[in-house]
């Protein structure tokens, strides 16, 4: 199953639970405050991140239970990135 298969794009809704309702408010939150953060710079040294669009945002939450929730571009397609080896 694909990561966007399970997640859940914050709409407004009837009566979600009170976790759900949390992670929404949380989410919301997290987009509104850092959407408009243009600093820094892509990463243009990994050839496959040079691609990606630099005004694409989103963010995602999932908890522990695995619910996840996003918002924005979290959805979009993102290139794998190296892994760090010991």
């Amino acid at each position: 199953m694909s990561t966007q298969q399970k997640c859940t794009p914050v709409t407004p809704s009837a009566g979600p639970s009170s976790a759900e309702a949390m992670m929404k408010s949380t989410i919301i939150g997290l987009y509104d405050e850092f959407k408009g953060n243009i600093g820094g710079k892509l990463a243009d040294y990994i050839p496959e991140l040079a691609k990606v669009a630099p005004d694409q945002f989103g963010v995602a939450l999932t908890s522990n239970q695995g619910k996840t929730v996003w918002i924005g571009d979290a959805s979009a397609p993102s290139p794998s990135s190296p892994s760090p080896r010991p």
